[in-house]
This record gives structure tokens, C-alpha cells and sequence, in this order.
């Protein structure tokens, strides 16, 4: 069977001791890619500190929660709007349609963390 987009046929797949292709590493010292990431390559603003680390982490957690709960909330007012006559149905629609999809996305983000926490649970020491 033939390689499909570049697939098979040993492509893309480096041969240990074989040395870079020179036309890929000059993007390595593209000035606009330095000055995006900074120094050693890290975006900026990104600390690399346990206590900062877990702290954003919660604080992704919560901001995630909170805009979710405020996502429900808007669907919630505009569907109030709507039976006042001040809103069109499209809008209604549109509102619930984004909530929904941001509980779905929040529920998925819970269980692929449990899933996590459950596997390095797991993990025997």
C-alpha cells in the first residue's frame, strides 16, 4: 500500500545519526519566533515554579467554572428576555446552545482528571 500524505515510505522519520535537514533548522533562529517565546524558548509569562504552576492551575480551574456558571446564566436572562418579547428566538437558541456546550466541555475536563488522578493512583511506587 502506498504512503498516504506523506505517510509510510520512511517519511518524516529520522534515522539516528542522521543529521538534520539544514532548510528545517534555519526557523530555529527566526527572530520573530524569539521574540514570541523569549528566552529558552518559553512563552512569556510562563513560570516555571511548583507553588506557581499549581496555583494557576486551580486558578484555570476556577475561572473555567465561573465562566461556564456565567454562560448559564446569560442563557438563563435571555430566555427570561424572551418571554418578556425582549429578545429573538435566535438569540435564546444561541445562548442555550453555548451553555450546553461549555457544561459538556467542563464535564469532559472533569472526567479526563479523574481518569488521570485515578491512573497515577494506581501507579505503584
Amino acid at each position: 500500500m502506498a504512503g498516504i500524505n506523506g505517510i509510510g515510505a520512511g517519511g518524516g522519520i529520522r534515522i539516528p545519526g542522521e543529521l538534520p535537514d539544514a532548510n528545517r533548522m534555519q526557523g530555529l533562529n527566526d527572530p520573530l519566533r524569539s521574540q514570541t517565546l523569549g528566552e529558552a524558548g518559553r512563552l512569556p509569562g510562563a513560570d516555571t515554579t511548583d507553588s506557581n504552576t499549581s496555583a494557576g492551575f486551580a486558578q484555570t480551574l476556577g475561572n473555567l467554572v465561573s465562566d461556564v456558571n456565567q454562560l448559564q446564566h446569560r442563557s438563563d436572562d435571555t430566555f427570561r428576555a424572551f418571554l418578556r418579547g425582549q429578545a429573538e428566538l435566535h438569540d435564546v437558541a444561541l445562548a442555550s446552545h453555548e451553555a450546553s456546550i461549555a457544561m459538556r466541555l467542563t464535564a469532559e475536563i472533569r472526567n479526563k482528571l479523574l481518569d488521570a488522578y485515578r491512573e497515577v493512583m494506581r501507579t505503584p511506587m
